[in-house]
């Protein structure tokens, strides 16, 4: 956060604020550089997304997972959701201490609280997301398996997951079936979308290029 004595905002719709000045923790420089990798990782992405739309051979097209994509785009879904849970962790911790007034000690005397108010805002804000966060992003679901993960699943978590759907690069559009007759069963959702939907509550200050007026 820029050392400044005034409140900052951090989520327009709830009005969590901060004063980096004044706040209880006085380091939380994650307030910066998180939402700065998240802008990043979406200006990035659509640039992608403009340059794939013009070099379609049939425009509006779709292109499935299992490819070339994997390689270039993976980890982008996989870095900015990751950067955004955390990001948005952070928020709902700021709501929570400023609200209690919690200092160091409070914080580890009620970790269980911390932990569950932090989870539950994440949740309420992207729910599409935490999933993904859990199962894939984090770590592969294939590695950490818990109950009720199914091995469609397990086996969905470590394969190449990046689709095209006109217009955005998509992460989660095609799901795997097993043998026993599981689904993966993830959610499918779109990097820069997900950056654009938030941006208003969050970030308004921030911007990455519009698709081209030719692309509907």
């Amino acid at each position: 956060m820029p050392r400044e004595n005034k409140d900052i905002v951090l989520d327009y719709e709830r009005n969590i604020t901060v004063n980096p000045m004044t706040f209880q923790f006085p380091n939380m420089h994650a307030l910066d550089y998180l939402p700065y990798g998240i802008c990043q990782l979406a200006t990035v992405v659509r640039q992608e997304e403009i340059a794939f739309n013009q070099n379609q051979a049939i425009p509006g097209s779709s292109v499935d997972a299992f490819g070339p994509m994997g390689l270039r785009y993976a980890s982008y879904f996989n870095w900015f959701c990751s950067s955004l849970t955390n990001y948005l962790r952070l928020v709902g911790f700021v709501e929570l201490v400023t609200q209690q007034q919690w200092f160091g000690h409070d914080v580890t005397a009620n970790m269980g609280r911390v932990k569950s108010y932090c989870s539950k805002y994440v949740k309420d804000v992207v729910p599409d997301i935490v999933k993904w966060r859990n199962k894939i992003a984090a770590h592969s679901a294939l590695t950490a398996p818990q109950d009720g993960d199914n091995p469609a699943l397990l086996e969905y978590s470590v394969i190449d997951f990046v689709s095209y759907r006109h217009p955005y690069l998509t992460a989660g559009a095609m799901q795997l079936d097993s043998l026993d007759g599981s689904s993966s069963d993830m959610t499918s959702w779109a990097l820069t979308e997900v950056f654009e939907r938030l941006k208003p509550r969050f970030w308004p200050e921030m911007e990455i290029s519009p698709f081209p007026a030719s692309d509907p």
